[in-house]
């Protein structure tokens, strides 16, 4: 029996009390949402007559898993079937702020019973004690994205990490369904596992420290402004996200907000030599505290300084489906970045 057959017969008591499902209802286990880019298995699909239930499962309610129900939205609404569809969260745990943007999206949030065993629901979790977005591991599966092809040695020696470390981050990658090896060699097969499993572990909004508006037309000429301020300042100061996504890719993007990593012991250092173009209105410019060494490879790219690929592309998939065009861009342009 397959994890999502399992999950279906745990859960399908509960279910059919709450969705009030008739005799008819059923599992079904080969619908898939996609477009032209991606495509997606939900955990859960309940055909139910014209009704279709489309539902995840998770341990706790969060950002994450909205922005996810809200890709499937977004996908199904481009579709033309006979079925009327309903969005669930399925979940042991949740908070009322979560909730209420779950509410206001549109989407139903169904709370399990305590001790509810739900199987499967671990799995986009790292193995053995692996986290794929740690800088080490990052290292590694960057590089893998841009050899596209090769061995564990080869991994370890372009990351600069040990033989060891390289096999554990390219075990867990397949133990996840994320890669797959073939004659000694390992290649990422499901990217948008890999994606969705970055904006589960590190949320990037998580390292929000402040936002400013500054009195310019656009976010690039805020982002020249302060890299040139910083520079002079001899402050580091990188910027990531949307900004750098959009430099790298040459894919337009939002120009009213622009993404930086800024030591949390500069901020107020920036805000005083910001001072005087700080406006009630205007480009927002959003800090970010790093958690780890960002700017020890950084570029500038049109007068902009930026973050390598690399983080670029770890922090635009932590954005999850609010990212998901430019990260998709920054995959496909990674391996010549």
């Amino acid at each position: 029996m397959s994890e999502s057959q399992q999950l279906y017969e745990s859960l399908r008591e509960f279910l059919w009390r709450k969705l009030e499902l008739s005799p008819k209802a059923h599992y079904n286990p080969d619908f898939l949402i996609k477009d032209d880019i991606i495509s997606i298995r939900p955990n859960l699909i309940i055909d139910d007559g014209r009704e279709r239930y489309v539902i995840e499962v998770k341990k706790k309610l969060s950002m994450v898993a909205v922005s996810v129900i809200n890709l499937y939205k977004d996908l199904i609404s481009k579709r033309s079937d006979r079925h009327s569809y309903h969005f669930l969260i399925v979940c042991k745990t949740s908070a009322p702020l979560e909730e209420a943007i779950a509410k206001a999206a549109g989407i139903d949030v169904l709370l399990l019973p305590p001790g509810a065993k739900i199987p499967g629901i671990e799995e986009a979790k790292p193995s053995a004690g692996v986290k794929l977005t740690s800088e080490r591991s990052w290292m590694v599966i960057s590089s893998l994205l841009k050899e596209k092809v090769a061995s564990i040695r080869q991994l370890a020696l372009k990351s600069n990490v040990s033989y060891g470390w390289a096999h554990k981050v390219i075990e867990a990658l397949l133990s996840q369904g994320i890669a797959t090896r073939e004659g000694g060699y390992i290649a990422i097969s499901d990217i948008n596992k890999l994606l969705n499993g970055v904006a589960w572990e590190r949320p990037f909004e998580g390292l929000l420290a402040r936002e400013i508006h500054l009195d310019k037309k656009s976010a690039f000429e805020a982002a020249c402004y302060i890299s040139q301020l910083m520079k002079n300042a001899n402050i580091d100061c990188a910027f990531t996200s949307y900004t750098a996504a959009g430099l790298y890719t040459g894919y337009s993007v939002r120009g009213d907000m622009a993404y930086a990593y800024i030591k949390k012991e500069y901020i107020d250092s920036l805000i005083d030599l910001l001072s005087e173009d700080i406006a009630k209105d205007g480009v927002a410019v959003r800090l970010y505290i790093p958690d780890r060494d960002v700017f020890k490879d950084t570029r500038e790219l049109e007068g902009v300084s930026v973050v390598s690929p690399a983080q670029t592309l770890l922090d635009i998939a932590g954005l999850g489906y609010a990212g998901k065009d430019v990260t998709m861009k920054m995959v496909e342009k990674y391996a010549a970045l």
